[in-house]
């Protein structure tokens, strides 16, 4: 995971890094499926049902310790996917 980190710039990282603290509503570190959630259904997004469980299940695939729960370091790997 660490390698996805070191090949984006810094000013990717820090952008991703704020993206990151807007959803993790808790400020826990991590953002839980619910927050993914809490995102989608406050943005409005028109997307139907199935492209939104796409969306949760690309996030889900990138929880590598199966925590349910996505840490930066996860983030950043499934963002830069």
């Amino acid at each position: 995971m660490e390698n996805h980190i070191t090949q984006i710039s810094r000013e990717d990282l820090d952008d991703l890094r704020d993206a990151f603290n807007k959803i993790d509503i808790d400020n826990s570190g991590y953002v839980s499926d619910f927050e993914l959630q809490e995102l989608f259904r406050e943005a409005s997004f028109s997307l139907p049902g199935y492209k939104v469980r796409q969306i949760m299940e690309t996030f889900i695939a990138g929880d590598t310790n199966k925590d349910e729960k996505i840490s930066f370091e996860e983030f950043v790997g499934v963002s830069s996917d």
